[in-house]
């Protein structure tokens, strides 16, 4: 169902609404998990940051090599 897809100026609200309830959702029902997970997403992200020198060596190769980097 594409209910915004003739609005995109509702994109960023719409997707930051949509985060919001998302996380809200997963700090009630697993609080642990949550933590666990956005522990371990935050340390890759900072892994990828550190590989990539903060973006600026981005290049094929490396993220063939690591594709969930996108």
């Amino acid at each position: 169902m594409a209910v915004n897809l003739d609005k995109p100026h509702l994109w960023k609200e719409d997707t930051k609404a949509s985060v919001d309830y998302y996380n809200r959702w997963f700090l009630r029902f697993a609080p642990k998990a949550f933590r666990k997970t956005r522990e371990r997403v935050t340390a890759e992200v900072e892994r990828v940051i550190i590989k990539s020198n903060y973006f600026l060596d981005l290049s094929a190769e490396l993220l063939h090599s690591k594709p969930h980097m996108l």
